[in-house]
């Protein structure tokens, strides 16, 4: 697959051969084909911001029809973003577990793929589908505004990185349409979630952090205090997302996991640590959250108790 463009924690720009029903399936579209670009900018203020179509993604070259296709289908290549572990060590395996987690979840993740890269031990990257349509970078989203227009979601992406210890959540990690209705929310990079990006502190990192929230720039992940958590100034939605996480399924987190051992990404050792981090975490989840409601400033008085002990017997 071929790589073009350096970022940070290995980032390239690649275009990820997919199957893909075409709106018009008559019309062969050219690589470039500005028409082919479902967006427009607009402006916001004294930004130019990408107008982001819900679940709409770059195609930058057209193959021709599926053979024998009853629908119209054609092949296309999509554009994608390829993060390896060339200064992150875990980055591969954080960004494929959390976008496993968080779409089943229900979070607005752009679907991914584990890609191999060759060489001799084979390497691998992580490649999520490109979301900004023009191909430009996206600016800074406004926390409050966020917050405001999308509590729902908003909450949900805090649960999200609390559940996955990510405390690299800020303004730049996230991408919102908050200039017109429908609102939108994109959550994207993951890379120093789960076991963190040094390779010698990974094991480690999961046992200091299973009692911590891990999103609030604390002595353990010396990161970022979480950009939307002062924002959260009410719990309504904290029910529901507690729910979602309750249900994750054993088997779920057993067969992610077991994909990055399939492909030597981490180890049984690795696999076996991650798999009781995220069982303990799911199933501690209101008793983490009630331990440090503190952490909620937004919240001044709170109406739910999320976590009780259970009588004795």
């Amino acid at each position: 697959m071929p790589l073009s463009g350096a970022g940070s924690c290995g980032k390239w720009v690649v275009a990820a051969g997919k199957k893909a029903a075409l709106r018009e399936p008559s019309r062969s579209l050219q690589k470039g084909d500005p028409k082919s670009r479902a967006t427009r900018l607009v402006s916001d203020g004294n930004q130019t911001r990408n107008r982001m179509q819900k679940r709409a993604y770059r195609i930058v070259a057209d193959r021709g029809p599926v053979k024998d296709g009853a629908t119209g289908a054609r092949y296309a290549d999509l554009a994608a973003v390829c993060k390896t572990n060339e200064t992150v060590y875990y980055c591969v395996a954080n960004e494929y577990l959390a976008e496993r987690i968080g779409r089943f979840l229900g979070l607005p993740i752009p679907p991914g793929a584990i890609i191999p890269l060759g060489g001799d031990p084979p390497a691998f990257g992580y490649a999520c589908l490109e979301f900004a349509l023009t191909g430009e970078g996206l600016p800074p989203v406004d926390a409050s505004d966020c917050v405001a227009k999308l509590p729902d979601l908003s909450t949900g992406l805090v649960m999200f990185d609390i559940l996955i210890a990510n405390p690299d959540r800020h303004v730049q990690n996230l991408a919102a349409v908050l200039h017109e209705q429908p609102y939108e929310m994109t959550i994207f990079d993951h890379g120093h979630a789960l076991f963190g990006h040094s390779k010698d502190g990974a094991i480690k990192r999961l046992t200091d952090l299973q009692d911590r929230l891990a999103i609030t720039g604390g002595s353990v992940t010396k990161q970022n205090r979480h950009c939307l958590l002062d924002g959260i100034d009410d719990a309504v939605y904290f029910a529901k997302w507690i729910s979602r996480i309750e249900t994750l399924p054993n088997h779920y987190i057993d067969t992610t996991c077991d994909d990055l051992v399939g492909d030597g990404i981490i180890s049984d050792h690795e696999r076996s640590a991650i798999v009781a981090f995220l069982r303990r975490r799911r199933d501690r989840f209101p008793k983490l959250l009630e331990d440090h409601k503190a952490e909620f400033r937004g919240i001044k008085q709170w109406v739910l108790r999320l976590w009780a002990p259970r009588p004795a017997t």
